[in-house]
C-alpha cells in the first residue's frame, strides 16, 4: 500500500486481475489466444474517466510499457461503459470478476498481462473494531473464497 495509507489497517479480502474483456459481436471474441500489447495498442477502447482507480491502472500498465492505449469513448459509470462493450465493438478493461457476471462479455488475456490489485477491508489504525466489522471481514473473505473456488 502506498505511504499516504500509513494511518490504515486492512485486512485483504480478495486478490483480482484486471483484464481486456469484449462483447459478444466483437472479432476477439471467440478467439482463445492472448493478445500482444502491440493487438491491444490498435484496439478502439471504451474507458472509465481519469478519475477512476481502474482508468490509472490501466493508464499506469499503458505508460510502463511504452504504449498509449486508443480511447475512443470515455464514460463516468461502469453501466455505461458495459452496454457499449456488450452493444458495440468497443473493446474495455474491466476486473475479471464483472466481465465473469455477464455471458455476453468475453476476456482476453493479455500479454504481458495486467498486474492485479487487492480489494481490502480498511480502517484507521488504531482505532476500535466491533465484533460486527470484525465478522463483516470474516463474512466477505469466506463469501469471495467460494465464489471464486466454484463452491
Amino acid at each position: 500500500m502506498g505511504c499516504g495509507l500509513r494511518i490504515f489497517d486492512y485486512t485483504p479480502v480478495y486478490e483480482e486481475q484486471l483484464g481486456f474483456v469484449t462483447g459478444a459481436s466483437h472479432r476477439l471474441a471467440a478467439g482463445s489466444a492472448a493478445l500482444p500489447l502491440a493487438a491491444f495498442v490498435a484496439e478502439p477502447l471504451v474507458l472509465l474517466n481519469k478519475s477512476f482507480a481502474t482508468r490509472q491502472q490501466i493508464d499506469a500498465y499503458c505508460a510502463s510499457h511504452g504504449i498509449a492505449a486508443k480511447v475512443a469513448v470515455e464514460v463516468n459509470a461502469i453501466g455505461a461503459l458495459v452496454e457499449i462493450v456488450r452493444q458495440g465493438t468497443l473493446g474495455t478493461v474491466l476486473p475479471n470478476p464483472i466481465s465473469a457476471a455477464y455471458t455476453d462479455l468475453h476476456a482476453v488475456a493479455l500479454l504481458p498481462p495486467m498486474p492485479s490489485r487487492y480489494v481490502v477491508y480498511a480502517w484507521r489504525k488504531g482505532a476500535y473494531r466491533t465484533a460486527a466489522s470484525k465478522a463483516l471481514v470474516d463474512v466477505l473473505t469466506d463469501l469471495v473464497r467460494d465464489l471464486t473456488s466454484g463452491a
